[in-house]
């Protein structure tokens, strides 16, 4: 049975973009399309890909929001047609894992693809991060892309690592505390609530400043969830 591998394909011109989904398509690929560096973070939230292709220039800016956003969580891809050396530096600098020069052969993009969501896949059991924040197992602490780190407690650290796992999808409040407490969950127990108060403070901190930065957002009659902090409820 074929995989067809899930992406997100940025790029703000309309014809291009089409164009090009349209062939990772033809070539397997189960693609979402943005237009900007908004969208993208919204819908990769939504719905997040196993790999995010962007353009370098896009409408609202460059793409080194999503490189910064998304690299270490998810392999990111990017390309354009003038890649200078000094662009293609700073996309790897910030984590791309491949930079292309536009246009490409499609079979030859689709190969390229493949071959960055096959690099990540055996090096993602390493660590768990989301979205620029990273858990240490060995020091039980989250750490943010400017080296910030907070200490965990031990149910803290496992119920963190549960939603970070679940990369922007709805965690159940009972699954949270069976992995946090280690049995099932009173339905009137407030435990989980109060520890994921506990970690929204100490995320508040690595936080500050950074409007994008992942925060707890509560899912009405679901659980939790990490998600942006423009789209979720503050840490």
């Amino acid at each position: 049975m074929t995989v067809r591998h899930h992406i997100l394909f940025v790029c703000s011109n309309l014809e291009d973009r089409t164009i090009g989904a349209n062939r990772l398509k033809e070539r397997g690929f189960v693609v979402d399309e943005a237009h900007d560096v908004s969208e993208a973070l919204m819908l990769a939230y939504r719905n997040p890909p196993e790999l995010v292709l962007t353009c370098a220039d896009l409408r609202d800016g460059d793409c080194f929001p999503l490189l910064r956003s998304f690299a270490g969580d998810r392999p990111v891809v990017t390309g354009g047609p003038r890649m200078t050396p000094e662009r293609i530096e700073a996309a790897f600098r910030l984590g791309a894992d491949d930079v292309l020069t536009l246009p490409m052969d499609a079979q030859e993009m689709a190969l390229r693809l493949h071959k960055a969501i096959r690099r990540y896949a055996r090096r993602g059991a390493q660590y768990v991060s989301f979205g620029g924040l990273r858990l240490d197992p060995n020091a039980r602490a989250v750490i943010n892309e400017r080296h910030m780190e907070a200490l965990l407690t031990q149910a803290e650290y496992d119920a963190l690592r549960l939603l970070l796992l679940n990369g922007g999808k709805a965690v159940h409040r009972a699954r949270i505390y069976e992995t946090a407490m280690g049995g099932p969950m009173d339905p009137d127990s407030r435990a989980v609530d109060m520890l994921v108060s506990k970690l929204r403070s100490k995320l508040r901190v690595l936080n500050r400043n950074d409007e994008i930065a992942p925060r707890i957002s509560a899912v009405r009659g679901s659980g939790y969830c990490v998600a942006l902090g423009r789209g979720g409820v503050a840490a």
